[in-house]
């Protein structure tokens, strides 16, 4: 996280480390949640969705594909995703909508 903080900030970006330390920490954490629950149910079918399934959830999105170097985003909570988020500040209002 530091290498990319100073990355960032040669770059003219601003970061927040303590939100990246914490993005990382809960990313170790539900990798560890997922590997208890595979070895709990080693034999279990993981669920996969599949671009039919993506489709079905988010018509169009094959369809606006955006140009190399450009980001989009899609915030998904449980099974429903949002409409693509072009703009990192479209992206930020909905993650602190969700975490309030």
């Amino acid at each position: 996280i530091e290498v990319y903080a100073n990355d960032a900030m040669l770059n003219g970006l601003q970061v927040d480390i303590h939100a990246e330390e914490q993005a990382v920490e809960t990313f170790a954490h539900n990798i560890v949640l997922a590997g208890q629950h595979f070895l709990a149910n080693p034999m279990e079918q993981p669920f996969v969705p599949s671009w039919n399934r993506v489709r079905s959830a988010l018509p169009g999105v094959l369809g606006e594909r955006r140009p190399a170097g450009a980001g989009v985003a899609y915030l998904c909570r449980g099974l429903a995703c949002s409409a693509p988020l072009q703009e990192p500040a479209a992206l930020a209002e909905e993650l602190a909508r969700g975490a309030a």
